[in-house]
């Protein structure tokens, strides 16, 4: 389960790596040296530390690391006093969505302590953030994985209740050396990383939020996604052993007189199952889910899914609730649980539902949740009522 979040600072909250890049140019070219982005690059993500001891040996400079320390800081506090640390765009709206929804919040990052509590706190988010740790402060640097762990034992979670928002290769290399799951954030700003380790690729925080975030945990961890809540019902992804329960669901005639059966072998289904999970949530992020009652009984299932008609793919809610269970509302709120998340999620305008003739049943429920009946159809030799909801 995902308890923690933990955020690297420069790229992913504030697009620093090209300032730091000048300042650290300007300070060699002051001592007579020439310093290329393609040599510069190797360090982003690592510490300061790290890099000036390597640029120390490689161009034999007869400065201290403490000494060029305090003379690239100062440059770099005078580009940031002139023009300021820019934000990654959407990373304070992520910081305080992913609060609100109830996740502890770090950063690991490999900037001096002072300067990651100075840059959390100009951007008003530092109240978000559990623990500030530095790079500085353990023994070895991105990318190794001993910030991340650090930050994991300061929070106290464990590695495998993390998941890193990372944008440099040496950070996603610490996160997962690290044990964690890994969100790569291709930040322009950072050069040119690959972050094929990753877990996830995104190109911008502006349109991931909470949810996103536990998704890409929950698919990398292999755990079922909850989907929504309501009064009575928990619907989730569905379980390959769930699998078990649907072949007592639909044993009963009345569930399959409209609707097709499972696999006469349940391996089949079990195997068709996995990958259903594997593809359907995972690519489409939607799909049919398990209903369950709030302690864990699975009693139906209930969902969207893809139907081609005339040439055009057509989103579509579906359902099926154990026979002991119906003409108690839980259809209801099954399908509107299921509308929400078309609208709020998936942002489509309208949603379907294909329904064969004489299944007076779910005609009635389509219709308590306020879908409209459009037209008739002949689909795979089967007779369908097609009902329509506009969700905008």
């Amino acid at each position: 389960m995902l308890k923690a979040v933990i955020f690297d600072m420069d790229g992913v909250l504030i697009d620093s790596e090209p300032v730091h890049y000048q300042a650290n140019k300007q300070l060699m070219e002051n001592m007579g040296y020439e310093i290329s982005y393609e040599y510069y690059k190797q360090f982003i993500g690592s510490t300061c530390t790290r890099m000036w001891q390597t640029i120390i040996k490689d161009y034999k400079l007869d400065k201290t690391v403490e000494w060029l320390l305090v003379e690239s800081d100062k440059i770099c506090d005078e580009i940031i006093r002139e023009n300021g640390y820019p934000p990654v765009k959407g990373a304070v709206n992520l910081v305080k969505d992913l609060r609100q929804a109830g996740y502890v919040l770090a950063v690991a990052s490999s900037s001096k302590p002072e300067r990651i509590e100075k840059n959390v706190t100009a951007l008003d988010i530092k109240h978000c953030f559990y623990k500030l740790v530095s790079g500085e402060k353990v023994e070895n640097p991105k990318p190794a994985p001993d910030v991340f762990l650090k930050a994991a034992r300061e929070i106290g979670v464990s590695p495998e209740e993390c998941i890193v928002i990372e944008d440099s290769d040496n950070g996603v290399k610490a996160a997962k050396a690290a044990g964690m799951v890994c969100i790569g954030y291709l930040n322009p700003g950072s050069g040119v990383q690959t972050l094929s380790e990753a877990d996830y690729v995104v190109e911008s925080l502006e349109n991931i939020d909470s949810f996103f975030v536990n998704m890409v945990y929950c698919h990398t961890r292999g755990e079922a996604m909850i989907i929504a809540e309501t009064d009575r019902l928990t619907i989730r992804e569905t379980k390959v052993e769930d699998v078990d329960r649907f072949y007592e669901i639909y044993s009963e005639p009345e569930i399959t007189a409209y609707m097709e059966n499972l696999y006469d072998d349940i391996n089949e289904e079990r195997e068709f199952a996995r990958n259903y999970i594997e593809n359907m949530y995972k690519f489409y992020e939607y799909g049919m889910w398990t209903v369950c009652l709030k302690d864990g009984k699975v009693i139906g299932r209930a969902g969207l899914c893809n139907r081609e008609i005339n040439g055009e793919l057509e989103i579509e809610v579906g359902y099926v609730i154990d026979k002991a269970y119906q003409n108690q509302g839980y259809a209801t709120e099954a399908i509107k649980a299921s509308l929400d998340y078309a609208k709020n999620r998936l942002e489509v305008s309208h949603v379907n539902a294909f329904i064969r003739k004489g299944n007076e049943a779910s005609i009635k429920a389509v219709k308590k949740t306020g879908f409209r009946y459009v037209q008739e159809a002949e689909i795979d030799e089967h007779e369908y009522e097609i009902y329509r909801k506009n969700l905008i």
